[in-house]
């Protein structure tokens, strides 16, 4: 059965995924800097386009990674959005070349920005923190991506939290709460 994949203009046919490896290989060996932000997304809004969009305009691959459904457990007290139906709302977004799950049992994203070094360590990488993460000294990934020579970037998208995801879905719960 042939396989299909998109590229930025262009759909290539391929009867093996050897082949689809190696064409997207092929179009990351341009590639020259890789963009990183992570979150839970649970709804995206407009903050997180802006940020996403930011981080677009001065990289080559923006890689989005996804806190797991019991990250948002523990930090919100439950998910509204399954992480694949996260995976899937944001993997399709325009500005969204790759999207990755990791470990955050430790409540970071450290185990992300390894995943990316392991894979693009021939790449320049840069973890970009927008909205409410603007003070370095608070950034749980500070040690690791020192030693694996990841650039931090602060209040991109902004530095303010405009609609926040907790925002939206109390505004929502409260519209319930009142209508029934």
């Amino acid at each position: 059965m042939a396989r299909y994949i998109r590229s930025k203009s262009k759909i290539f046919k391929s009867k093996r995924s050897s082949k689809i490896r190696t064409v997207h290989t092929k179009y990351l060996l341009m590639t020259k800097i890789i963009s990183i932000v992570s979150g839970g997304f649970d709804p995206i809004h407009p903050g997180h386009i802006m940020m996403m969009e930011e981080c677009k305009s001065f990289s080559d691959h923006l890689i989005v990674g996804l806190n797991s459904n019991d990250w948002l457990k523990r930090k919100k007290g439950n998910f509204f959005m399954d992480i694949k139906h996260r995976i899937y709302v944001t993997s399709n977004l325009r500005v969204v070349d790759e999207c990755m799950e990791f470990n955050d049992g430790d409540d970071s994203a450290s185990d992300l920005l390894k995943k990316v070094y392991d894979k693009y360590k021939d790449h320049k990488i840069i973890f970009a923190n927008g909205g409410d993460r603007s003070d370095p000294s608070k950034v749980r990934e500070l040690e690791i991506a020192a030693k694996l020579k990841i650039e931090l970037k602060f209040g991109v998208g902004g530095n303010h939290k405009e609609s926040s995801s907790s925002d939206l879905l109390g505004r929502w719960k409260k519209f319930i709460l009142e209508n029934n």
